[in-house]
């Protein structure tokens, strides 16, 4: 089977869509929360200083 006819079945199209939007998301939330985790310690070590 060739990339593009693979891409073309419609279940696994749908299948991979999802897992890579589930995988991108979560991706996000724990870069997300890491940023605001570090900003946080920076603050409050900026504000004990």
């Amino acid at each position: 089977m060739n990339l593009e006819a693979w891409w073309t079945v419609p279940g696994w199209g749908l299948a991979f869509a999802m897992w890579a939007l589930a995988a991108v998301a979560g991706v996000a939330i724990i870069l997300v929360s890491g940023l605001l985790a570090w900003r946080r310690r920076r603050r409050r070590t900026a504000r004990r200083r």
